[in-house]
């Protein structure tokens, strides 16, 4: 009763964002299961890191609306996300709405006989997935997405 309560008092746009959430979250998943992530890389990106570019308060207002549906979503749905199904879920949602942003995959650079992966995903100067400990990490390749 509380979820339907919360439901029913946030606005259609951020029901409408919750609804893309979960299913680009469920798509990206099953991508991950199905197919070989040679083939996925494509639909990232090109595989340069952009700079940061500023955003309008606006667009990064709408980056961390964005954010925040994946988190919530990721919450309800009947497994846990990895760190790169909401990276890649989150970059779709920002495509879909023509806003750049930057995936990152890299390695922990701590100890270096055990693989420690994670992804996360930068829009502007918004970190809108992965942001906890990402600069453990040494990034490996990065894809953007970028429109004139």
């Amino acid at each position: 009763m509380k979820a339907l309560n919360q439901w029913l008092r946030i606005s259609w746009a951020d029901r409408w964002l919750l609804v893309e959430a979960i299913t680009f979250l469920s798509l990206v998943r099953l991508a991950i299961k199905l197919v070989p992530f040679s083939r996925l890389a494509p639909y990232l990106g090109e595989p340069v890191s952009m700079p940061d570019i500023e955003l309008s308060q606006t667009t990064e207002a709408l980056v961390k609306r964005i954010a925040w549906a994946i988190n919530i979503m990721a919450k309800y749905i009947p497994w846990t996300p990895s760190c790169l199904e909401k990276s890649m879920a989150a970059k779709r949602i920002l495509r879909r709405r023509m806003i750049p942003s930057t995936l990152y995959l890299g390695v922990a650079k701590s100890n270096p006989n055990e693989f420690d992966a994670h992804a996360w995903l930068q829009s502007g100067t918004v970190i809108v997935t992965g942001e906890v400990d990402h600069e453990r990490y040494i990034t490996l390749i990065s894809f953007s997405d970028h429109y004139d």
